[in-house]
């Protein structure tokens, strides 16, 4: 996320100032100034301590990874070297210029808090510094007065400090950015969904615009009589269609079952009595294929009288939907696109089968 992007880039330009310090202003220091050391091994080996941790961190970023729970155990490493660093300059030299682990150890330690709370950072910077001077008060004869070196330490500390207020307030920017941004999504998200909300209205109002409104307008002018048993079956044709128009949702599991069960309610209620069942697994299936396999199952469903069995089958390159019925307006067999549908009629019971084949 923004946020994590944002500390990772500031803890690389941390590795790479770091050893920019290291590298080229501490090692010199180190081989141009042999006889403050005691011993000068000592030295070398808290600088070198310094490297390997900072190419920890290094490595950690390279791979994507956080410290996690190394951090304070390496920070206690940091403290180590610290004091040896410290312990191993001459009393006459320390807090002089010879004595480069006196500030440099802080930003060391900065690669490990970089991702903590203000307050965890601020008191852990200090307390090292507290350390060195208090080995340097227990050792005495610095090389600068007390004064001068608190002065000189606080320039750094405020440096490195600043840093860690950078680190929060960057975090803090980087939450807030990612909560825009969440909101963002989620209002385009949805403006997408109300559009295809409209879009979907439109399309079952051109689905209905050509059987729904003429019957509706016929039955309001007069032109057709509700007691006439073919504008009764009509109706709940009609009635049927819309039930399963309404029942289009693309969010559940299986769109075709849920427009089928919804039909097969509607009929249950005018008193039909349904037999359902489903087998195989379905391939996903396009919208307009949906409603033309459910056509004439939706016909018979609002036509017929008895018992109707009601079957989806399925495999991965064919759904068939069929039923059996004592129908009053039997489908003919007739094929609609991809969509082919047969029937087959004996005296007033009726099996309509419609097929839809995947072309791959």
């Amino acid at each position: 996320n923004i946020a994590a992007r944002f500390l990772r880039g500031l803890q690389w330009a941390a590795v790479v100032m770091n050893l920019v310090i290291l590298c080229l202003l501490d090692l010199p220091k180190l081989l141009t100034h042999p006889e403050a050391y005691r011993p000068m091994a000592a030295q070398f080996a808290a600088w070198g301590g310094f490297v390997v941790l900072t190419l920890v961190v290094l490595v950690a970023l390279r791979r994507g990874r956080s410290i996690g729970r190394w951090r304070w155990p390496l920070i206690a490493v940091v403290f180590g070297l610290s004091v040896l660093g410290t312990a191993s300059v001459r009393p006459e030299d320390l807090l002089g210029f010879a004595h480069w682990s006196e500030g440099d150890a802080g930003w060391t330690l900065v690669l490990f808090l970089l991702d903590c709370r203000l307050l965890v950072f601020a008191v852990t910077l200090i307390a090292q510094y507290v350390l060195t001077f208090a080995q340097v008060g227990l050792a005495g004869d610095a090389a600068i007065t007390f004064a001068d070196s608190v002065n000189a330490t606080v320039l750094i500390v405020s440096y490195q400090l600043s840093v860690g207020v950078i680190s929060v307030v960057l975090r803090a920017l980087a939450v807030s950015s990612a909560r825009v941004a969440r909101e963002e999504e989620q209002l385009r998200t949805s403006e997408e969904v109300a559009r295809q909300l409209h879009r979907d209205r439109k399309d079952r109002y051109a689905d209905l615009e050509t059987t729904t409104v003429p019957l509706l307008s016929g039955l309001a002018s007069g032109a057709l009589d509700p007691g006439d048993d073919s504008v009764r079956r009509r109706c709940s044709v009609e009635a049927a269609k819309m039930r399963r128009l309404f029942a289009e949702d693309a969010s559940v599991p299986d769109p075709l079952l849920h427009e089928l069960r919804a039909c097969i309610e509607l009929a249950e209620r005018q008193g039909l009595s349904v037999r359902f069942a489903a087998t195989g697994k379905r391939p996903e299936i396009p919208k307009d294929v949906r409603r033309k396999l459910t056509e004439p199952a939706v016909t018979a469903l609002a036509t017929a009288t008895g018992t109707v069995r009601l079957t989806v089958a399925g495999t991965e390159d064919a759904v068939t939907v069929s039923v059996i019925a004592d129908a009053l307006e039997p489908a003919l067999p007739h094929s609609d696109g991809d969509v082919s549908t047969s029937a087959v009629v004996d005296g007033g019971r009726v099996w309509i089968e419609a097929t839809w084949e995947v072309r791959r």
